[in-house]
């Protein structure tokens, strides 16, 4: 085999099949387990009668015989798609029976696969490399486009497609008991009853003007979520190092000015009990899942290239982006509502191509600051037409005592689940602990109130559980 032939094996697919053609059992065990497509096989005749197999396990029972092969194929010519005739199909799979052997191998059936991924990892190299010479095309677009290249070449499920009757099965354990639930947790009960967790492909938002805590939120959600999976966090605001801090502060009760200050340094402070919970937190399995990338002016392209990069090397339970407006966008001369348009739906993109949820913080307008009743409203949304729009779920943060001193819910920060295509609505109020600063859980049982419905909004104000309409 020279440098220029694809990675193939002649005699291996023709052992696979002749099993395949002289045993149901071996068949069975080569599509269902090992889960072998036609895609696997390079000669024509042998995707052909691969094709013949994957029909008659999908279709009936019984063996797969000289007699049915030519029935499938006189009823069903398009399994051949003009390579060649029927006759000539047959032919190879007489001679391909002569000399099998019945037992499947599941050692043949991982070469086959191994040598498959690498012709679709040269496939996609050269795509990449032909798109690169083209003049036209942007190399953000084309690292992107070779990303998600490489992740469907490292798939091994051929067969993506499900059922209504798979699926229903699966989900017949949240129908039974309505307190199962598949989403990611974000350690807050109530949030979580209102939520039903964060579900992978969700773009969820949170919304909030400047010192309501949104990143602190962020960062307590990302904690949790490390004890559940790997998490990517997106820092366009902070440093790695102040991110690393509110994460410190934030889990092993150290109050934020202790870190950043110097304080820990002084005389005797290494005999702090803090200095015990911070180096234990740090050999944690979940100070070790959380990734962080920090960068001013990132560019929303790079930030899903790094993602399917950071995803191939340890599948992601969760993005978190730091925030919205920050994002560099693919062209920078396009109307601002556009660009945000743009990055929410490739937000968007990401956690359905990853099959994760993604946070992304944004920014409220000023415009809330302005009215008697301060609580921010969907439309206080920055470009909120196509961001409301994209999202899931949307999250709006609140703290009074902010704007009234004489606030009669100091230390409480109240999130506005304004927005749910899976659940319900209403406000749950949390504990902000500002020396942290940390958000935490204020109830013992239930405490979710209906939020507010200002006369501008649109829709009715439906009672929980009732989802909301997208």
């Amino acid at each position: 085999m020279n440098d220029q032939t694809p990675p193939q094996d002649h005699d291996l697919e023709q052992h696979i099949l002749g099993a395949a053609l002289t045993s149901r059992q071996a068949a069975e065990r080569y599509a269902l387990d090992d889960k072998l497509t036609d895609t696997d096989f390079t000669h024509d005749h042998h995707i052909s009668l691969w094709r013949v197999v994957q029909h008659r396990i999908d279709h009936a029972k019984g063996p797969i015989d000289h007699h049915v092969l030519n029935d499938v194929l006189q009823r069903h010519p398009d399994l051949i798609e003009g390579y060649h005739d029927r006759d000539a199909v047959l032919e190879t799979a007489a001679q391909i029976v002569y000399n099998a052997n019945p037992k499947a191998n599941p050692e043949h059936a991982a070469r086959l696969l191994d040598l498959a991924e690498r012709r679709r990892i040269i496939n996609a190299c050269t795509a990449a490399i032909r798109q690169a010479h083209a003049p036209d095309q942007k190399p953000a677009d084309i690292l992107v486009a070779h990303d998600q290249a490489m992740a469907a070449a490292a798939s091994t499920d051929g067969r993506p497609t499900r059922t209504i009757a798979d699926i229903a099965e699966a989900t017949i354990p949240a129908w039974e008991n309505p307190e199962h639930n598949p989403g990611l947790q974000t350690r807050y009960p109530d949030l979580d009853h209102v939520l039903k967790g964060l579900e992978p492909g969700n773009l969820c938002v949170i919304g909030a003007r400047p010192a309501m805590g949104k990143t602190a939120f962020a960062v307590d959600i990302t904690a949790n979520a490390a004890t559940q999976g790997a998490v990517l966090f997106g820092s366009l605001e902070m440093t790695d190092q102040e991110v690393a801090a509110r994460y410190v502060s934030g889990r092993t009760s150290t109050p934020g000015h202790w870190l950043t200050h110097g304080e820990g340094r002084r005389p005797g402070a290494n005999k702090d009990p803090a200095w015990g919970r911070i180096m234990g937190l740090l050999e944690t399995e979940e100070a070790n899942r959380i990734h962080v990338v920090v960068r001013r002016g990132l560019q929303v392209r790079e930030l899903v290239r790094i993602a399917h990069r950071q995803h191939a090397k340890d599948p992601l339970a969760l993005i978190v982006v730091d925030y919205l407006q920050l994002l560099k966008p693919t062209d920078p001369k396009t109307p601002r509502h556009l660009q945000v348009a743009e990055m929410a739906n490739e937000l968007k993109t990401l956690a359905f191509d990853l099959e994760c949820p993604v946070i992304a913080l944004s920014q409220l307008n000023r415009e809330c600051e302005t009215r008697d009743d301060k609580r921010p409203h969907l439309s206080d949304l920055r470009e909120s037409g196509d961001v409301e729009q994209t999202a899931d779920q949307v999250l709006l943060m609140y703290r009074d005592e902010y704007y009234n001193k004489r606030s009669e819910t100091p230390g409480i920060v109240e999130i506005n689940v304004a927005k749910n295509r899976h659940g319900g609505t209403g406000v749950v109020p949390l504990t902000f602990q500002a020396s942290y600063p940390r958000i935490v859980s204020t109830a013992k049982e239930h405490q979710i109130q209906q939020a507010p419905q200002p006369s501008s909004d649109r829709g009715p104000n439906h009672d929980l559980p009732l989802p909301n309409a997208s």
